[in-house]
């Protein structure tokens, strides 16, 4: 196990129920059989599974897997390689450190250990140590051109950009053959070129690398970039260098992520349209395998999947409108003749329900989580841009028409979701991508170079269509990449935003409103209401949002009502903080009444030293500014904020919570036993037996947002959970009333055999003792059926 780190698994409990009923907790000593038995696996067993758990970047997994292969077997030297960088990944920078610096004195002459030592400096942000490892790696190992990299590297980051350039122009020469030391040297000089000799870079690279998807995609940026017209202007004096969006981060900010997830193997089923993206897929996700069935001629779906069902992360499905909207179709309708639209747009989506049905076949047999990608939608009316815009007889409202239906049509599978391509192509450029300027509406795809060879017989040459109209697919596709990987982001709840905690000052209203007088409507107007609009639509998702500002609360309420007036109420806000307390000192007291950790918060504030406090005092808080112009992007795009499902319990957050304030007060004043007499407290014990009962959408929305009251930290998918129900697992839920408030469903218990695999609750109703009511009723339902020795997991993790 690497020093420092939790990365034990094993459950170190067990519940045993005695014959009269009694309940026995025993502690597992260490060693004790309490733990699982890993068997004796050949080494290539082992060694692939560290490898797997590597390439899918589950860190923490891996850091475990290569720890015990090197205590296993101390004399190979990429085991302790591996190890190191497996921690290192994880967070453990110290272990890493320790480790790797004693595998330098036992394997001098391995590279790869000395790498690794290297990368530690380099995540330590140990700019000089990371340049003085580097430099010993290119010079103990010359013929490596990795050396040479992370050199130019460290210089890169130590400022000494023009020692860089020249070492990664120097490292192209030196090693002429190898792909990325060449790639360096071209992103150097494409960066000192205009656009056009960007371009110029670029395609000189690619005939040397054919086929390189890196460069098809650096190129395809140049030209876009050369293509468009090139901004004018001067910055405000003083300001700092202003860095734009970047395309990739522009619908899927990333400033809220503190871990990364990977998918491991996806599978695409589509026409020619999607027939690039599973290598656009491979190159953008290390590690990843992505699978392509062409669905072209109307081909059937095998039973199961080439891979094993359980092994993908999702499936993407395309379907080819030209299977459905077929030119012989509708070329001959007249345009007087709108009923006959009709009719055709009726006959499509009955197809539409039908290939649907087919394609779909993976998610109902096994539960695989599944993106249907919607019709690209026409770039003007074919009949003219003067006529009708809403009639099914311009096929711009047809398309549209016919992505609502498919909308429809996937309300009725589980663990399925629309892919909103249309949109993202929208965002980024039809104009790069779709091929409807030269094709028909039917093909609905991607224009391309491909048929270019057809014709160059003509009377007067053509250069390829991409001359024409300049073509950004491979950029389209990466930025559609990300957004289906933010998406499952949102279905598993990574990093998920529970809080959001704002200033008032010059945060809700331009500027620092010191007296009453002074406010008014027009303070909110522009990005001030942008972001109070986003802070609505955050409360109707779930998430909790309060105030923490220093100021007098009197004068900060008739300010607030001044500005704001019933538009927004105060409390909206389910708690709120203002006074002249430390900021850091008024979250703690949130954190405490709320039952939140840290790291489920974010904290928007204009002042960098009250930012810099509060994130002294809690690492883990995410924090926003000072720039307001990206706040509102921020907090609706990005998928730590979103949710897959918005239940009871989630729409009512906001009140529950304000009633457990209520509650923590009262209990403040009495007893705990008159306290818990006070409350009234009604527990329900209920049984959820599929992903169809209207009560799993909340069970899986708790046990993947619970942290701290979850007995063993593991999220689940739905497809997992679909697995588990039809294994014979069981999941109880708890429903919870006081006299304050109805709590909804609030605990949920799974139990898998003689074992409660799991046991969640929310901390709303931590401390009401709910919990043992919960227990005893399972225990009692596991004992109806006939188990005796009940067992139950418990594994510490860093929250729980």
């Amino acid at each position: 196990m690497c020093r420092g780190s939790r990365l034990n698994r094993q459950p170190i409990a067990k519940i045993s129920v005695g014959a009269s009923g009694s309940v026995g907790l025993i502690l597992a000593a260490p060693g004790e059989q309490c733990r699982e038995q890993d068997g004796d696996q050949p080494p290539a067993g082992r060694v692939n599974a560290a490898e797997e758990a590597s390439k899918a970047k589950d860190w923490p997994r891996a850091a475990e897997l290569w720890e015990e292969l090197r205590h296993e077997f101390p004399g190979h030297s990429r085991y302790w390689g591996k190890a190191g960088e497996a921690c290192c990944e994880a967070g453990l920078i110290d272990a890493a450190e320790q480790l790797l610096a004693e595998a330098l004195t036992l394997f001098p002459n391995d590279p790869w250990v000395r790498y690794f030592y290297a990368t530690v400096a380099r995540r330590r942000k140990d700019w000089p140590a990371y340049l003085s490892r580097a430099e010993r790696l290119r010079d103990d190992f010359p013929d490596l051109p990795l050396g040479w990299a992370e050199v130019a590297d460290a210089l890169s980051a130590l400022g000494r950009r023009q020692e860089a350039k020249a070492l990664r122009a120097a490292t192209a020469l030196r090693f002429p053959d190898e792909f990325w030391p060449n790639f360096w040297a071209a992103w150097e000089d494409a960066q000192s070129a205009d656009a056009a000799g960007a371009v110029e870079v670029w395609s000189r690279l690619l005939d040397r690398f054919p086929g390189q998807t890196s460069v098809v995609g650096a190129l395809e940026e140049a030209r876009t970039a050369a293509a468009s017209p090139q901004p004018t202007g001067r910055g405000i004096a003083g300001a700092a260098p202003v860095m734009s969006i970047d395309d990739g981060e522009y619908r899927c900010p990333t400033d809220l992520a503190d871990t990364e997830i990977l998918p491991k193997r996806v599978i695409v089923l589509g026409s020619c349209l999607s027939s690039a993206w599973p290598a656009v897929i491979e190159d953008r996700f290390s590690g990843c395998v992505a699978e392509h069935f062409l669905i072209n001629n109307a081909a059937q779906l095998p039973v199961d999947p080439p891979s094993p069902a359980a092994t993908y992360d999702f499936q993407l499905i395309q379907i080819p409108l030209r299977q459905l909207l077929n030119e012989h179709t509708y070329f001959g309708l007249p345009y007087s003749d709108p009923t006959a639209f009709e009719r055709l747009f009726d006959a499509v989506c009955g197809r539409l329900t039908d290939m649907l049905h087919d394609l779909m076949r993976w998610n109902q047999a096994h539960g695989v989580l599944t993106f249907v990608c919607n019709f690209l939608v026409p770039q003007q009316n074919p009949m003219g841009r003067l006529l009708p815009r809403y009639d099914l007889r311009n096929f711009v409202y047809f398309i549209e028409k016919l992505n609502e239906a498919l909308g429809g049509e996937l309300q009725q599978y589980e663990n399925a979701y629309l892919f909103d391509f249309d949109q993202i192509v929208s965002t980024y450029g039809r104009r790069y991508l779709q091929d409807d300027a030269v094709w028909t509406i039917s093909h609905g795809s991607a224009l391309a170079d491909t048929d270019f060879e057809q014709d160059t017989g003509r009377l007067e040459p053509l250069e390829r269509v991409s001359r024409y109209y300049p073509l950004a697919t491979h950029k389209l596709i990466h930025c559609a990449c990300t957004e289906l990987v933010a998406m499952v982001r949102t279905i598993r709840q990574a990093d998920m935003v529970k809080l959001v905690l704002v200033d008032l000052d010059d945060t809700m209203w331009r500027g620092v409103a010191a007296e009453e007088a002074e406010a008014s409507s027009m303070s909110r107007e522009g990005w001030p209401l942008g972001l109070a609009e986003a802070l609505l639509f955050l409360k109707k998702r779930g998430i909790l949002l309060g105030i923490v500002s220093k100021n007098d609360e009197d004068r900060a309420r008739a300010i607030w009502q001044r500005i704001y007036g019933n538009l927004i109420p105060l409390e909206v806000f389910a708690v709120r903080k203002i006074n002249w307390q430390p900021k850091a000192d008024n979250i703690e007291a949130i954190l405490r009444e709320m039952n939140l950790l840290p790291k489920s918060v974010l904290f928007i504030d204009d002042n960098p030293v009250e930012r810099a406090a509060v994130k002294a005092a809690f690492p883990d808080i995410r924090v926003l500014g000072p720039n307001p112009y990206l706040w509102r992007r921020i907090l609706l795009w990005a998928p730590e904020t979103q949710v897959a499902a918005i239940t009871t319990e989630s729409a009512a957050r906001t009140e529950m919570v304000q009633k457990q304030v209520e509650r923590e007060t009262q209990r403040k004043k009495l007893s705990r036993e008159d306290f818990l007499a006070s409350l009234e407290v009604t527990a329900r014990l209920g049984e959820i037996a599929s992903t169809v009962d209207g009560r799993f959408a909340r069970a899986l929305e708790l046990i993947n947002k619970t942290n701290q009251f979850n007995t063993t930290g593991k999220r689940w998918t739905q497809q997992e959970f679909a697995a588990f129900f039809r294994e014979g697992g069981r999941c109880f839920v708890l429903d919870v009333t006081d006299r304050f408030t109805a709590y909804g469903i609030v605990g949920v218990l799974l139990v898998a055999g003689n074992q409660i695999a799991q046991f969640v609750m929310s901390c709303r109703v931590v401390g009401m003792d709910v919990e043992i009511a919960a227990v005893a009723g399972v225990l009692q339902a596991m004992t109806a059926r006939g188990a005796r020795e009940i067992h139950a997991s418990l594994v510490h993790t860093s929250a729980n």
